[in-house]
């Protein structure tokens, strides 16, 4: 039987394969969904990003810019990525909740991408670099349960962490 080790800090819940730290939510209008969660829930967020990136899947390479917004800390944050029609941020059809990934800190993205894929989590998309390189900066694997992770480089969280808790 599975056991996962844990043990908590105050900012994440540290598993086996790294540390949850967010969750991914497609919407269709990320200022509003802001403006929504802010109102009924006290969240307070980033200003949106317009982020360029290549993303690799299975299909094939894609250029698009994702606008998203992340929750201020504390720990664990909320994503809002507004929906792109034809990309990987698809809203599901006739869904009312658009739950689209968790997503982990990783040391090492290639070791951790390998693990997932061993235990049956197929890799769905990878961050491509601008020497084409795969997998850069995260990773998104699925398994056959409709869980989706994301696992992030950690060489990105120092910058992360400034840019949440700056609020």
């Amino acid at each position: 039987m599975y056991q996962p080790r844990r043990c908590s800090d105050r900012r994440t819940l540290r598993v086996v394969i790294g540390e949850l730290f967010h969750t991914g939510v497609v919407v269709a209008d990320v200022e509003r969904a802001i403006d929504d969660l802010s109102r009924a829930l006290g969240l307070q967020f980033t200003e949106v990003q317009e982020h360029p990136m290549r993303q690799w899947r299975p299909s094939g390479e894609q250029r698009l810019v994702l606008r998203y917004a992340y929750s201020l800390a504390p720990y664990p944050l909320v994503e809002l990525i507004e929906a792109q029609p034809g990309t990987f941020y698809e809203p599901v059809p006739g869904a009312r909740t658009q739950l689209h990934h968790v997503g982990m800190w990783v040391d090492d993205l290639a070791a951790a991408a390998e693990q997932l894929a061993r235990d049956g989590f197929e890799l769905a998309a990878a961050g491509v670099d601008d020497d084409g390189n795969r997998p850069a900066r995260v990773t998104f694997h699925e398994s056959a349960h409709g869980v989706r992770v994301e696992l992030c480089d950690v060489a990105m969280r120092a910058g992360f962490d400034a840019w949440v808790t700056s609020g």
